[in-house]
């Protein structure tokens, strides 16, 4: 695919008349670093027309709480304007449970309904705090709600892990209509340290997958890597298949973080610095694997 050509707003695929990805978005973590500008140029350049910016504490705070007010709002306003970009989705990834990230969360929150976007996904913590979770994701959803938001809970291996286990959570939340499931199968290929067959999860999903972050990934020389689409163990053909049954249209962010890696030992983040043409060349060999699994539909 050729730097000039425009691509997608959406993906469609070849033998469904729905369009069960849509938008197709870029996430602002494959880009590493603090600046969200950086990430707004790598989306302009592969062609995409919408973006996942990134909040996520310890790992890219390319958005950062302690900044939202009217005229950090604004600033993001303006460079996503001269990007031709429009923010759909945050990351706004922390344990919900403790105290201080939960404070961070909800200005995060507040800058994406400022935003406009309609989406924040976050991780929810461990279960061994699930009464202090329950308040906050109550708090959490009804700050989503004034701003016509869901709340996006990923599966991360914590209260919220995979597919097939995280009904009963969902379940006691069902007073909660905008707070829904993402589904990261990177995560989940992690948290399960690649004992897991994704589309067998998928297949045996005990909640709607609302949201997807699109990762692949592998293990070796002792760590878990994230690799370009078609180019891991994720068995996607199968895995779009089992979504396609659940629901007419699923958002979608290529989300393909190349600044860490992680262990498969104890699960700690090793960091590094992929150079901008890597990264440049790994998305759109993503979104090229994608284009042959689906129709790409172009602006």
């Amino acid at each position: 695919m050729s730097e000039i050509q425009k691509p997608l707003i959406l993906l469609c695929f070849s033998k469904s008349s729905v369009s069960p990805l849509a938008p197709f978005t870029f996430c602002a973590n494959n880009v590493p670093g603090p600046d969200p500008v950086r990430a707004m140029d790598m989306a302009h350049r592969c062609g995409f027309r919408t973006i996942e910016l990134s909040a996520i504490d310890g790992i890219s705070e390319q958005i950062v709480a302690e900044r939202v007010c009217p005229r950090y709002v604004s600033e993001i306003a303006r460079e996503l304007d001269k990007h031709g970009l429009r923010c759909t989705a945050v990351s706004a990834h922390c344990d919900m449970t403790d105290e201080a990230q939960f404070a961070r969360l909800l200005k995060k929150i507040e800058f994406s309904g400022e935003i406009g976007a309609k989406t924040v996904n976050t991780r929810c913590g461990p279960k061994a705090r699930y009464a202090v979770f329950l308040d906050h994701v109550r708090r959490a959803a009804e700050l989503a709600e004034r701003y016509g938001m869901r709340l996006g809970l990923e599966s991360y291996g914590d209260i919220a892990g995979p597919a097939r286990e995280c009904g009963p959570v969902f379940a006691e939340l069902k007073a909660l209509p905008n707070v829904e499931y993402t589904y990261d199968p990177g995560n989940t290929y992690r948290y399960c340290r690649g004992q897991i067959r994704l589309d067998e999860d998928l297949q045996n999903a005990s909640v709607p997958v609302t949201y997807l972050h699109m990762k692949d990934g592998s293990i070796h020389d002792g760590f878990i890597w994230n690799e370009p689409i078609g180019q891991g163990v994720f068995p996607y053909p199968a895995m779009f298949a089992a979504l396609e049954q659940q629901t007419e249209t699923l958002p979608c962010a290529l989300e393909m973080p190349m600044s860490f890696c992680v262990r498969v030992e104890d699960l700690s983040f090793r960091f590094l610095e992929p150079a901008e043409e890597t990264i440049y060349t790994q998305i759109m060999q993503s979104v090229e694997y994608v284009g042959r699994l689906a129709k790409i539909c172009y602006e």
